[in-house]
């Protein structure tokens, strides 16, 4: 039988206001028989909802990327959240479209996924996958 390696999940963005996210990723990791084997997950809290900050935080990374790694296994099921803590500082649709998130996923070193997320800035993103190596 092939041994199989983990899922490396891999969220970011560029956008100016990322910092007034956090970011939430659960996992559930199966074999190749359809059986939950083990579950992972990451999280990335800036601030509690609510927070209302006017700026990031004095050390809030230059280049954020929230990471999970899994457990070696055949198939994930990723839950991803991105929930604002802060909202948007202007009212009108034209000042807070939404922004782009990526998202990458590899297992072994081979890309499996890597797209690109339209992020609403006032709701801000929760998305299932299925990934199967």
């Amino acid at each position: 039988m092939e041994t199989e390696g983990g899922f490396k999940v891999e969220v970011s963005s560029a956008f100016p206001g990322w910092w007034r996210y956090n970011v939430a990723l659960m996992c559930g990791c199966y074999d190749a028989a359809g059986e939950r084997i083990g579950f992972a997950s990451a999280e990335d809290r800036i601030a509690e909802v609510g927070a209302c900050m006017g700026q990031p935080p004095a050390d809030y990374p230059a280049e954020r990327r929230t990471v999970l790694r899994t457990m070696p296994c055949h198939r994930i099921e990723l839950y991803l959240y991105v929930v604002p803590h802060t909202l948007p500082d202007g009212c009108e649709i034209a000042d807070t479209r939404p922004f782009e998130l990526r998202l990458r996923i590899t297992r072994d070193g081979a890309t499996l996924l890597s797209q690109k997320c339209p992020v609403n800035q006032w709701s801000g993103i929760s998305r299932v996958l299925t990934v199967t190596a």
